[in-house]
């Protein structure tokens, strides 16, 4: 009778070396950090709504955080965290699982709506930076030459640097009637001078990083001033983008 148990036993095995296994799929969650403070209360109160309840010592002293989860009401500590899992339920998670259990991805910040400073506001703030970076004037002086060609109402500008890199520009009305030579090559200057900037851009950022890109091109090595503190005098039409 033991040989028909055995066969059992190692179909059983069979089967059960058969079955699929599941694996749980990886899952990101909706977290609010807590640091202590009452600001940082006040975001997780935003992030919880009514499952989060916060309150404060008399003589203004520690804050308790209390967060309704499926299992009871529990306690937020200074470092932890409060979740949100896929069923929108809330709690909370200590700042020792978060290290070992959990990568922290920053969500992207996106704001919208017009810019909060005109250039010549954004261009005096630039000129109180003291590190490294890119000037108008910087770039003006590695300029060669400065060629327009017409074509009807449409104006081609074309810049060349003293290293022979050379930077292309339009520009033309909507209306041939508004057709201005002067102005036109005003903004097809304009237009070729503002691809420049992501070039020296590079450049510098190549030079700060210890590359040797800068030290290759002929004409531009010693075109950086990097002690900082350059004059910034873009007029207020040409873009400034403080590289």
């Amino acid at each position: 009778m033991a040989a028909p148990r055995r066969a059992a036993l190692t179909a059983e095995q069979q089967r059960r070396e058969s079955m699929p296994t599941l694996v749980r799929k990886a899952q990101k969650l909706q977290a609010e950090p807590f640091d202590g403070t009452p600001a940082g209360a006040a975001r997780v109160a935003s992030f919880g709504g009514s499952f989060i309840k916060v309150t404060e010592a008399a003589d203004g002293g520690a804050l308790t955080v209390l967060v309704q989860t499926p299992s009871g009401v529990l306690p937020v500590n200074r470092g932890d965290w409060v979740a949100k899992s896929a069923e929108d339920d809330f709690y909370p998670i200590v700042a020792s699982r978060i290290a070992e259990q959990f990568t922290i991805e920053a969500e992207p910040v996106l704001t919208t709506g017009l810019p909060a400073l005109t250039l010549p506001e954004a261009q005096a703030v630039v000129a109180t930076k003291t590190a490294p970076r890119i000037t108008e004037d910087l770039m003006r002086e590695q300029i060669a030459t400065v060629e327009y060609a017409k074509l009807r109402h449409l104006t081609i500008c074309v810049i060349t640097l003293k290293n022979g890199f050379f930077s292309d520009g339009m520009s033309a009305p909507a209306d041939p009637a508004n057709y201005d030579a002067a102005v036109g090559e005003r903004y097809a200057f304009d237009n070729a001078f503002r691809k420049l900037w992501p070039m020296f851009g590079f450049l510098l950022r190549d030079r700060l990083s210890g590359g040797n890109t800068l030290s290759s091109v002929a004409g531009l090595k010693d075109a950086f001033r990097v002690e900082g503190a350059a004059s910034v005098t873009s007029s207020a039409d040409v873009p400034h983008h403080p590289v």
